[in-house]
This record gives structure tokens, C-alpha cells and sequence, in this order.
């Protein structure tokens, strides 16, 4: 174990001194510093634990060689002496007892930008440690570290410790073996964690823009997406290419924006791809003053008479895949209202803006795929139309993107009667004809088949044919964006041999396919590997919220279509990065996500290549189900096939598994697990706790909700004591049982 240990250590450019067998004594000078120590260090302990007699709570010693303990061997001590020295120092400790040194009480709720000693332990504070596994996994995960970062995003210097937490108990699950319950230094979960030295990361790639891009709140940094992707070669990684032409459209809007005492509702409808998200995310980049900072390029490119001024008064969210709770605290912040102690609800949000001085401008894009766009149109944006002041004038103007559905009939009229309708499925024909010629020409001018001064005349007749395609069948009744499509078409012409001339390039521009599916389908099967890429494309496609890591996307793929190794699925991922945006999670990790709605909709809808007359407009139901399976059946699965190990599971679980339990009617078999009570994420398991069914799933749902105000702000410690406290008081036994058998033998038991 010792030479794995070792080698593992070097690889991560550690100097490493071992130490074999140490008597008392020779542990004394452990924690000395000398001039030539590094900024920061790792202490690796495998030994047996001792729990001294008397009883001391605080207290664990390694067990020397020659068999005796004092100081020198108080672990708890040795915290202490890192944390004085103000020299960051990670504690491994595989020992029995070894949890109680991750829960010294100094430590527990202070872990954070002025801790220095940060410990992972090898089982809980009551638990027993057994052969040397917890070694085992940590020499196995930090090599996996040195050649992966395990999933870490190339923004981030270093791994975050808590990844490699969740890792190393994870690592130790796939070993088997008695339960032994991983402990890690706790931290403030309302705040960041804490960027630590101790792992680098290999796949770290300094890219300042987007490193200051990723400090803005995911629901509005979004709207930068749309016009200035750094972001997986999503469309074009040309800055401000995206967006081009919807001239007349914004000529009406920048003034709107811009007359303060104007109408108060603007709404923006139009088909999946027909730019909705393009042409508010110019709208609001171009005058959101902290959004206008870093698309200057955007906001300049704009005519004078289609670019609003800056105002500071103007809050927008991108109403994807979240919850009214989450777009009413990202507007809040950005007007800078402070929170109620009981948290944001539609009516408090309009009478505290109602109150305000000055009249907020609100834009919610994407209303169509809010987790409840029916509670968001009827709660939120109508009456936030209709409020008024004190003094009789409108609280608040409203900008609203969404699809043509039925269900948004009244905004629509309000926006008709009383404000700004732009249907983007009725604009003027020529006008879209030459913003598609002059998207396509620049698209063109940028690939090297077509770049060069002789091919002008090639890339204009592609261009202008292809834009002609796309024109005539612009009122199809199954109607796609035609910038979509023709982003995904040049991307096609990529793969291809270029046209040799300018007759060759407009029979290739007439051919152009007209919908979004058989421009995607065409423009796979001109690339490798083409079934994987297609298949990861459809795993990516069920994701929740801000995307899903790869390491619960690779194994969607072998559950719904065909196993596949890592080198062939990274090899994939590669391909696939064009259709794919990203964001990084809260431990660092790289999150992936369709690049439009309309692709994910295709792709869950039709997991395989489509047939000819598309007809499915839903999920595939066996699909919801294979994936939760996929998502539930980890290592430390129990033999029911509910997960047992929790406490290891990537935040995307702990956000999402609920939300992919409520796509296929199984919410029960995740509340009935008192586990996933007590480490899934409160934001996204309260809105599911209703549709629990089995007089058991309803009882642990009662329990949770008797402490529901106090869950958001625990850590996992704090909400399990909670749990076994409720579920007393309402007679659950089986579940506070449960709760308190994981609770520390020396603490209070709940009856």
C-alpha cells in the first residue's frame, strides 16, 4: 500500500516523506515547518485508532509502533498545531474512530477562507476502519486526479475538496467491503467553497474572460451565451456572430427599453430557433450594465438607432429549468432587494418592487421551459403587469420571451392591447432573407474551404441559395428557426468537400434540409464515430437544470444504447461540444447541456435516428425510466435499488434525482429513503414532496416538512438530527431508527 501511496503523491508533484513504524517519539516533530516546506502539505495516516479511557469526545490517537499514545499522537492536537501554524494542511486518516477528527467542534461551522486544517477521514466517529481500503481509494483517486482532475473544470487551478471527497468515498464503495461512512471537514454551504491548493488541476486552461464570466449568476450569465459564446464551440466561437440582423425588431425594442414611462409589457414569441433567446440576450447585453461589460464588441456592433441606452434598473433571468423560488431571488439580487426572512413569494416580490422609486424593467426569457410556467405567467408576470404604485402608475415593465402556446394567451393580448407583440414567426420575409444571406456568408467566410478571395463568389451563391431554401419554407406547419438550422447546416458544409464553384454551391445551398432534426441527423452521419456521438448527444439530452457531469452522462449511454469505453465517449464528447453548453457545479466539476431546447425536445423524443413522418411529440416513457435507473444504480446501491450511499453522491444528484423520479411516477422510492432525506438538495425535493403516494413515502414527507424552514440553511450533520427529532414527534420509529443508528454513539438519541 505504502509504494501505491507514494507514487500516487509524486505524481501530484508531492515530495514525500514516509515514515515506517514510528515510535512515540519520532511522531514529536511531525507537523515542524522548515524554511523548504511547500505553501502547503498532505498528512497521510494509516495506523490503528485509539478512543482514550475516560470517555473524551474530542479526542483520537494513532497507535504507535511501540504501542504507546500521548501528545504526540493526539490527532485532535495536531489540527489544532496546523490550524496556529496558518500553513494549509490536508489530514487522510485511515484509523478507526477517525470521523471525530473531522467533527471537532472548532472546525465544524468555521471551515471556510480562514481554515488551515482540513480533514478527510476514513469512517465516522463510531465506526471501525477496515484493511486499509480507505488507502486503497485514495491512492486510486488521486491518480485518477493527475490525469483527469476527475471531472474538474478547465476554469479551476485546483480540484475542490470536496470532489475529492465525494471520490475517495466513492472509490471506497466500488471496493466493497464493510460500511465504513467517509467524514470530511464541514462546510458553510451558503457560501463558495474555498478554492484549496492541495490539487492541481491538470486540465486547468487560464482563460481570464471566462473565469470573470463564471462569477455572474447562471440565470443571467446565460444571456451572454446567446451573443458571445465562450462556451463549447456553441454555434460559433466568432464573437458576436451569432446574433446578426432582427433590425426592425430591435428598432422597436431599444426605445421601448429606453422610455421609462412607456407601455409595460413586451412579449417575444416565435417557433424553437427563430431567435428569441438571440435577440433579447442583444437586448439585455447591450443594456444590462454588468452584462454590457463584457459583450463592448456586441453592444458596438449594434446601429445607433438598435442599441438601448445602459439601465441600471433592468433585472433578467432565463426562466430554464427553474423554479419560481430561483427567479425571483436572481431578479432580486439584481435589483438589489433584500431577502425576507421567510424567502421570496410572488406577492412579497411585487409589493416590495411596488414600493421602490424607481420602475424596474423585469425580462424573463424562456418562459416555456420554467420548471412551472403556468404558476410563473399566472403568479408572477400577470399581476406583476397589472401592479401599480401608490400614486397609480405601473410598478414595473415586463419583457417576456416565450413559444406560441395557448396557455400564454393573456400575456399575449395584454402585450397586443397594451404594449409591444413581436412574433418572430410573421416577420417580413425579405428582411429574413437577408439576415440569413449575410449570417451564412460570414459563417462561410470563416471556413477554409470558402475563406479565401477567389471563393467569394462561391460562398455567395451558397449562402444566397441555402437562405432562399430556408425562406420558402419558413411557414412549414412544423416549424424550426432558420438561423438554428442554418447554424447547423455551415457546420455540415464543414465536414464536407467545399463547392468548386458558384453553380456546384447553389445546387449544395438548395438542398439544404428545413428542419432541425434532419439538419442534425445529416450533419452526424458526415462525422466519426457517429452512433456515439449521437447516443451521448441523447444522454446529455435528459438533463436537469444546468446540465449533467460526464461521469453520469458516460454511463446513460450503455444504459440506453450500447456500451462504450471512456477513450470512444471522450472522443465523442469532442465531437459533440458544438451542441452542447457547459457550466461548472458547485464542486468544480464540468456540467453539459443541450444548446437549445428544441434539440433536447428531438432528442429525448426520438433516442434513435428519427423515422420518416415524425410523429412522437413526448419522452420516451421507458427512457425516464432507464435513466433514473442509471442515475440510482452506483456503487453502494442497496439490494432494493434505492441508493444507500448519499452521502458521495455528485450535487447533480442530490439536486436532480427527485425532478427524474417525478418523470416516471417514482417519487416514493426515493423519499422512503431516510438517506436521500438527508442529503438531497431542499430547493428541488420540496416542490416534489405532494406527489408522494404510499402512506410511508406521505409520512417521511410530514416529517420533513415539520423543520422545512430550517433545512435550507443545514448541512447534512445538522438536518439528519433534525429528521430523527421530527420523525419522533410524529411517530415514525422506523424512520428515526434509522436517522439515529447514524448518529454518534456518544450523542443525544431523539424518543
Amino acid at each position: 500500500m505504502v509504494p501505491l501511496l507514494e507514487s500516487a503523491a509524486r505524481g501530484l508533484g508531492y515530495r514525500v516523506n514516509t515514515q515506517l513504524d514510528p515510535v512515540r517519539h519520532e511522531l514529536r516533530g511531525l507537523l515542524d515547518v522548515s524554511d523548504d516546506d511547500a505553501g502547503h502539505r498532505i498528512v497521510h495516516v494509516m495506523s490503528h485508532g485509539h478512543r482514550p479511557v475516560p470517555w473524551d469526545p474530542l479526542r483520537l490517537d494513532v497507535v504507535a509502533a511501540d504501542g504507546c499514545t500521548g501528545e504526540e499522537t493526539n490527532v485532535s492536537s495536531w489540527i489544532s498545531t496546523a490550524q496556529a501554524q496558518q500553513q494549509p494542511t490536508l489530514f487522510l486518516l485511515d484509523l478507526c474512530w477517525s470521523g471525530r477528527a473531522a467533527r471537532l467542534p472548532s472546525y465544524v461551522y468555521e471551515a471556510g477562507r480562514e481554515t488551515f486544517a482540513w480533514v478527510i477521514a476514513a469512517c465516522d466517529g463510531g465506526e471501525v476502519a477496515y484493511d486499509g481500503r480507505f488507502s486503497q481509494a485514495v491512492a486510486d483517486v488521486l491518480q485518477e486526479l493527475a490525469t483527469t482532475g476527475i471531472g474538474t473544470d478547465p476554469t479551476r487551478r485546483f480540484v475542490h475538496f470536496s470532489r475529492v471527497a465525494q471520490r475517495i468515498g466513492q472509490r471506497l464503495d466500488e471496493l466493497g467491503g464493510p460500511a465504513q461512512t467517509i467524514r470530511a471537514t464541514l462546510m458553510d454551504g451558503s457560501c463558495p467553497e474555498p478554492e484549496l491548493p492541495f490539487f492541481t488541476n491538470p486540465r486547468y486552461a487560464q482563460d481570464a474572460r471566462r473565469s470573470i464570466r463564471d462569477r455572474i449568476a447562471a440565470p443571467v450569465r446565460v444571456f451572454l451565451d446567446e451573443v458571445d459564446s465562450l462556451d463549447a464551440r456553441h454555434f460559433t466561437d466568432k464573437a458576436g456572430r451569432h446574433f446578426t440582423g432582427r433590425r426592425s425588431q430591435l428598432r422597436l425594442l431599444a426605445p421601448w427599453l429606453d422610455n421609462a414611462g412607456g407601455s409595460t409589457v413586451c412579449v417575444v414569441t416565435g417557433s424553437p430557433g427563430t431567435g428569441k433567446s438571440a435577440l433579447l440576450g442583444a437586448l439585455v447585453c447591450a443594456a444590462h450594465p454588468l452584462l454590457a461589460e463584457h459583450t463592448q464588441h456586441t453592444r458596438a456592433r449594434l446601429p445607433a438607432a438598435c442599441r438601448p441606452s445602459l439601465n441600471p434598473q433592468l433585472a433578467a433571468v432565463q426562466a430554464r429549468q427553474r423554479s419560481m423560488e430561483m427567479l425571483l431571488s436572481a431578479l432580486a439580487d439584481q435589483l438589489h432587494l433584500a431577502a425576507p426572512d421567510a424567502g421570496w413569494t410572488p406577492r412579497v416580490f411585487i409589493e416590495v418592487v411596488s414600493a421602490r422609486d424607481e420602475r424596474p424593467t423585469v425580462v424573463v426569457d424562456a418562459l416555456d421551459e420554467a420548471l412551472d410556467p403556468a404558476a410563473v405567467t399566472e403568479q408572477l408576470l400577470l399581476p406583476l403587469v397589472t401592479a401599480q404604485r401608490a400614486d397609480g402608475r405601473s410598478s414595473c415593465r415586463v419583457v417576456v420571451g416565450m413559444r406560441p402556446w395557448t396557455q400564454f394567451a393573456p400575456l399575449r393580448e395584454l402585450a397586443t392591447d397594451a404594449g409591444i407583440l413581436i412574433d418572430l414567426d410573421a416577420c417580413d420575409a425579405d428582411e429574413l432573407h437577408e439576415d440569413l444571406t449575410e449570417y451564412l456568408h460570414e459563417a462561410l467566410a470563416d471556413q477554409d474551404g470558402y475563406a479565401s478571395a477567389d471563393s467569394r463568389p462561391v460562398r455567395e451563391s451558397l449562402a444566397r441559395s441555402a437562405a432562399d431554401c430556408l425562406v420558402r419554407t419558413a411557414g412549414q406547419p412544423e416549424r424550426w428557426g432558420e438561423f438554428l438550422v442554418a447554424s447547423v447546416f455551415t457546420r455540415y458544409l464543414a465536414a464536407i468537400p467545399p463547392a468548386y464553384d458558384a453553380v456546384s454551391a447553389q445546387s449544395l445551398g438548395a438542398r439544404v434540409p428545413t428542419a432541425l432534426p434532419d439538419v442534425l441527423e445529416l450533419d452526424l452521419r458526415a462525422r466519426p464515430n457517429a452512433a456515439t456521438v449521437r447516443a451521448l448527444l441523447v444522454a446529455i439530452a435528459h438533463a436537469k437544470g444546468e446540465g449533467i457531469p460526464v461521469n453520469l452522462a458516460f454511463p446513460l449511454v450503455t444504459a440506453l444504447h450500447a456500451p462504450a469505453d471512456d477513450a470512444e465517449l471522450l472522443s465523442a464528447l469532442d465531437l459533440s461540444l458544438f451542441y452542447l453548453r457547459t457550466s461548472v457545479d458547485i464542486d468544480g466539476t464540468t456540467l453539459y447541456r443541450p444548446s437549445h431546447q428544441g434539440l433536447a425536445d428531438y432528442l429525448r423524443a426520438f433516442p434513435r435516428s428519427a423515422p420518416t413522418g415524425r410523429t412522437s411529440s413526448s419522452d420516451d416513457p421507458t427512457a425516464t425510466d432507464t435513466v433514473l435507473d442509471s442515475l440510482l444504480a452506483r456503487p453502494g446501491t442497496s439490494t432494493s435499488g434505492v441508493r444507500s450511499s448519499w452521502a458521495h453522491a455528485e450535487p447533480y444528484l442530490l439536486r436532480h434525482a427527485i425532478q427524474h423520479a417525478q418523470d416516471t411516477d417514482r417519487v416514493d422510492e426515493l423519499v422512503e429513503d431516510p438517506e436521500f432525506l438527508v442529503h438531497a438538495d431542499p430547493d428541488t425535493l420540496v416542490p416534489a414532496l405532494h406527489l408522494a403516494q404510499s402512506p410511508s413515502a406521505r409520512l417521511a414527507c410530514a416529517v420533513y416538512r415539520a423543520s422545512l424552514p430550517r433545512h435550507r440553511h443545514l448541512n447534512s450533520d445538522m438536518r439528519r438530527r433534525y429528521l430523527a427529532i421530527d420523525a419522533a414527534r410524529y411517530g415514525d420509529a422506523a424512520l428515526r431508527g434509522w436517522l439515529s443508528s447514524a448518529l454518534s454513539s456518544d450523542e443525544w438519541q431523539p424518543v
